[in-house]
């Protein structure tokens, strides 16, 4: 079982990493997900470990019973559109059960306040939901691939869902690596 064709990274989606690297991981995630919550922790080590040698791509899949998910999504991408989406990642996964219980967006706008992001146009962006072709497109592509759950992700052609260790990422990333024609 091997996928014929793979995901991959828009203009516009986050990234950490070099864009040409031959070893790229994919996301797909859910910011109220607390499996996500766990993966985004050993996903940020997976970072700090490869740096520039992998590219991280990041899709979202805002579930369904999630009632917050796609406000944070779509918060995520108006802190992105500011450059500061792993940033704004971090702080909605670290802070997942405050916004979660809210009713609406006002935590996503005071967590851009407090992190210096320029307000009066993340305010506007995520008013207008600015972003949300951007994640309906991130939807229906999991949807393409059969992904209903999150945490999910591809690294290079091997696809892998549910919580991983950094151990079991790095097995994957190692062997993908090793896989590569050397740079010159």
């Amino acid at each position: 079982g091997r996928y014929l064709d793979l995901p991959q990274i828009k203009e516009g989606e986050a990234v950490f990493g070099k864009q040409d690297s031959n070893v790229k991981m994919i996301i797909f995630s859910d910011f109220q997900c607390p499996y996500c919550k766990l993966f985004h922790q050993t996903l940020r080590q997976a970072m700090k470990t490869y740096g520039d040698r992998v590219v991280f791509g990041f899709k979202h899949l805002p579930l369904s019973f999630h009632a917050q998910a796609e406000p944070a999504a779509l918060a995520a991408e108006c802190a992105n559109e500011q450059g500061k989406f792993w940033e704004y990642g971090d702080r909605l996964f670290i802070t997942q059960t405050e916004w979660s219980a809210a009713k609406n967006t006002q935590k996503f706008k005071d967590y851009a306040r407090l992190m210096g992001l320029k307000t009066v146009e993340f305010n506007q962006c995520l008013d207008s939901k600015k972003y949300q072709d951007k994640i309906d497109a991130g939807k229906a592509e999991a949807a393409g691939f059969g992904i209903s759950g999150t945490p999910a992700f591809f690294i290079n052609s091997q696809f892998s869902n549910g919580v991983a260790t950094l151990d079991q990422l790095k097995t994957i990333l190692d062997q993908e690596l090793a896989a590569q024609p050397a740079q010159p």
